[in-house]
């Protein structure tokens, strides 16, 4: 394995990993596009993840927190996010335990009202269809509708 083949390739992760953290699949699949043999992949990754600066688990962390302070989604937005960015299964169902269907509930129900403007007639499909994109699940839209309606928010006569 030739060392500026190597060096060339840590390089390039560690101009990747200046901007933001990234995976162990999105780093692969740089490298690979970029043209480095599978043994040099291998072995810069190895080498990466042997100085802690390679971690899907604290990677998923990051990336949920940062997404939930910008805007509201719920874990089907999030999770296929991670999914897409190469992190394992197992990882993303440890790390969105802590959010659970409470916690969707509140974000959906800011969302909505923020959504809502006074004095308007605003379509509940429109709301519902924007909570569905933002990967809100069906019982935490249908809580949310409930409790517009109750308030006397919509008019469903």
């Amino acid at each position: 394995m030739p060392d500026a083949a190597l060096k060339k390739a840590r390089e390039k992760c560690y101009k990747l990993l200046a901007s933001r953290s990234r995976t162990v699949h999105e780093l692969q699949t740089r490298l690979a596009k970029a043209g480095f043999e599978t043994s040099v992949i291998e072995a810069v990754l190895a080498s990466l993840a042997e100085q802690n600066l390679l971690d899907d688990r604290q990677f998923a962390r990051e990336w949920i927190a940062s997404r939930l302070a910008a805007k509201a989604v719920g874990s089907r937005y999030l999770w296929a996010e991670l999914l897409q960015k190469g992190v394992d299964r197992e990882i993303i169902a440890g790390e969105l335990r802590d959010y659970d269907e409470d916690c969707q509930f509140e974000a959906a129900l800011r969302l909505a009202y923020a959504k809502m403007k006074p004095d308007a007639a605003i379509k509940w499909r429109r709301l519902e269809g924007l909570l569905l994109r933002r990967g809100f699940g069906r019982s935490v839209i249908n809580k949310v509708y409930r409790t517009i309606v109750e308030g006397g928010r919509f008019d469903i006569s």
